[in-house]
């Protein structure tokens, strides 16, 4: 395989301050099936959408397959607008890898999209129990979720965590 220097002497994608050739290429080149070329590891590399990788205890490239099966998820969602396809590659991904707290949001919001309504809340609120209720997109998405379902007491506790959570941040 010719190899690109360019990307052999970045920094690594798993943020470790080392260069990619020095840390995770063999583990990278390793995962590809059959003889890679080097677009196959330019994309390896260069990744998925940052917000599956970039979660507290996700491995970037450990927990790659989980990370692409949200990012196919994704896909299908914008896409195609396949959303059941898009909910069964996001369980799959949170399966994998349950600290990749964003395709836990992109499931609710998928399966609200297939009114699967109560399974969505569900989702939601498991993805903010596992992430200590500190992932403010997924407040705000179980706030709608209430609002439009009209428990309006879940409603407006939702939004005082959200104001409280404003109020630190500030």
């Amino acid at each position: 395989m010719k190899v690109d220097q360019d990307i052999l002497y970045a920094p690594c994608p798993c943020g470790s301050g080392k260069k990619f050739k020095f840390c995770c290429f063999e583990k990278v080149r390793d995962e590809l099936p059959g003889n890679p070329g080097m677009q196959d590891v330019k994309e390896l590399v260069a990744g998925p959408v940052d917000v599956f990788s970039n979660c507290p205890g996700v491995d970037k490239v450990a927990d790659r397959p989980a990370i692409q099966k949200a990012v196919e998820g994704v896909k299908a969602m914008a896409r195609d607008k396949d959303f059941s396809s898009a909910v069964d590659l996001f369980h799959e991904a949170r399966t994998m890898c349950p600290n990749i707290i964003p395709a836990w949001d992109s499931e609710a919001t998928a399966l609200w999209q297939c009114a699967e309504y109560e399974k969505a809340q569900e989702v939601q609120r498991e993805s903010l129990a596992r992430s200590g209720d500190e992932d403010v997109f997924g407040l705000a998405q179980l706030a709608e979720f209430e609002y439009a379902l009209g428990n309006d007491a879940a409603y407006e506790s939702c939004v005082a965590k959200a104001l409280r959570m404003a109020a630190r941040s500030v």
